[in-house]
């Protein structure tokens, strides 16, 4: 799991990020979009649960896969995933949405990959963009 890139750059590092997905041997597959200058963060003006960056997901959204079974509909915070391999997509945002980095710019609009699980020899990896999927904090705003 990893963050958004906020402007302090107190949260998700892609160039760390990245690093660790080399040692797994998983880069050629997938890598967070960035550098630790200059992050992104998925955000939906009409898919939202009240400001833009809190992204409803549904399950329309959502590949069949053993993690995602019984999934109505989520709210994430995630940054956006570049994802060369589709067969590991899990699930991605709505149509609507639109990647943007820390300095205001979009650079990807639509289905934008933040979820993905992968087989590998060694395990299963599991990379989500947000970690606040998995969080019981109330939604503010």
């Amino acid at each position: 799991m990893c963050d958004i890139q906020y402007d302090d750059r107190h949260y998700g590092k892609p160039d760390e990020l990245n690093e660790l997905l080399d040692y797994l041997g998983l880069s050629d597959k997938v890598r967070f979009w960035g550098t630790n200058d200059n992050g992104d963060e998925i955000k939906d003006e009409k898919s939202n649960a009240g400001r833009p960056w809190q992204v409803i997901v549904s399950k329309e959204y959502f590949s069949p896969h053993i993690i995602s079974v019984g999934i109505e509909k989520v709210c994430i915070n995630s940054p956006s995933l570049v994802v060369t391999d589709p067969t590991i997509i899990v699930a991605t945002s709505p149509p609507t949405s639109y990647a943007e980095d820390t300095k205001g710019s979009s650079h990807a609009k639509g289905r934008i990959p933040w979820l993905v699980a992968i087989e590998t020899t060694g395990g299963k990896v599991v990379i989500n963009g947000g970690s606040k999927t998995f969080s019981d904090a109330s939604i503010y705003g």
